[in-house]
């Protein structure tokens, strides 16, 4: 039988769908799908049902602004796959033509792929979005269309934008990207829920920029290593998500000197064996690139649901805030105390929970500041200058309390 590109790529795609299948397998047996599953998916039916027919009244008090964050957040998630392997390079570049069609094939499936996961988050949500008045069947076709075209730009942009730069250029044009993108969603959806000729065009022109971007995508040269890492990232996602904490992740890069608070003095003051064990937990946590992204991005998105979110519910939302991320960075510190690093130490157990306390409130007071001066200064400027000074003793009485048990 004669192998051709179409072949080739088909034969790939199956073997991707039978290892995904298998790593299914391994976590999802006949006891899990009858006990769990199944009657998860009927009681999800029977509420999705009702919700469609009658949505509950606490659908009312969730903004449609912080509906619209989210569809952003998962059109900037996601990949371009191209299904190219690290043997490729041997034998289809020589044989013209084949690298091309497979990953074109990879593109156009990719696309179809993106199409059918916002086709469901559209149905998934479909209860909430009546409840909000989004409008009629047109306008919400409209919006999740420029959700679609959004996530296949942006997943185009940040492959072109990771080929042409590296490092904390990668990083900067990351963030630009993120934010230009953000602009131009949010204005295409604001153009929509007006009910406007130019919303409803927005999604066709976003996908119309799309083919140069994709053609453009299929043509950068160099992209060889970065496709076969990608492809191999991609095919692992399911199988690294479901063993995640039981075998070791990647290494990260060494630095000489720590990119954020290289030559800093401390953080935390104080005397005492807590304060120094609290220091170096805020700087270990502050410099990793991961977790102060995370940061960042939870709260960008508490303080835009503060901004949205109306009357009382400003307060509400503050103090939930300050108990998230008090007890998210009082997790994420606890993690790093059991690091090899702090472990050749004998801590007593009285000075690891006064270090989590120090390192939670110290690391919670930022982000609590900043939803705090944007929740009161959409009311009036002096509430949110005294929301910012009361966020201080409001992190404390968080990171008390989700220390109290340790």
């Amino acid at each position: 039988m004669n192998m051709t590109p179409a072949k080739l790529f088909k034969r790939r795609l199956l073997d991707d769908w039978t290892y995904q299948y298998r790593i299914l397998r391994t976590a999802v047996d006949w006891t899990v799908a009858v006990y769990l599953i199944v009657p998860a998916l009927i009681f999800a039916s029977i509420y999705y049902s009702a919700w469609l027919r009658t949505p509950p009244e606490w659908f009312g008090y969730i903004p449609a602004s912080l509906v619209a964050v989210f569809l952003y957040l998962f059109a900037w998630s996601g990949t371009v796959r191209f299904f190219i392997e690290e043997a490729d390079q041997l034998f289809l570049v020589r044989s013209e033509g084949w690298m091309p069609a497979i990953k074109r094939r990879g593109l156009l499936y990719s696309l179809a792929l993106q199409a059918l996961t916002t086709a469901l988050l559209a149905g998934a949500l479909l209860p909430l979005l009546r409840a909000e008045g989004s409008g009629g069947a047109l306008k919400l076709a409209a919006l999740f269309l420029a959700v679609y075209a959004a996530k296949v730009n942006l997943g185009l942009l940040r492959q072109l934008a990771a080929l042409a730069w590296a490092g904390w250029k990668r990083v900067a044009v990351s963030i630009a990207l993120f934010a230009a993108g953000f602009l131009i969603y949010w204005a295409c959806v604001q153009l929509i829920l007006a009910d406007t000729a130019a919303g409803y065009l927005a999604g066709p022109l976003l996908l119309a920029a799309a083919v140069p971007l994709g053609r453009r995508r299929l043509r950068a040269a160099g992209a060889f290593h970065a496709d076969v890492q990608r492809e191999r990232e991609a095919r692992l996602k399911l199988a690294s998500l479901m063993l995640r904490g039981i075998v070791e992740g990647k290494k990260p890069r060494q630095r000489r000197v720590p990119l954020l608070l290289g030559r800093s003095q401390r953080v935390v003051r104080g005397t005492g064996a807590s304060a120094v064990l609290a220091d170096s937990l805020v700087k270990s946590v502050l410099r990793r690139p991961g977790q102060w992204k995370l940061y960042a991005q939870l709260t960008a998105v508490l303080a835009f649901a503060a901004w949205r979110l109306p009357g009382p519910m400003h307060v509400v939302l503050w103090a939930v805030a300050a108990f998230v991320l008090a007890y998210w960075m009082k997790s994420v510190a606890r993690e790093t105390l059991g690091a090899s690093f702090f472990r050749m130490f004998a801590w007593s157990e009285i000075n690891k929970q006064e270090a989590l306390r120090k390192a939670s409130f110290a690391l919670a007071v930022p982000g609590l500041a900043l939803i705090g001066l944007i929740a009161g200064g959409s009311i009036s400027l002096p509430l949110g200058i005294a929301a910012l000074v009361l966020s201080v003793p409001a992190a404390y009485a968080a990171a008390f309390l989700v220390t109290i048990w340790y």
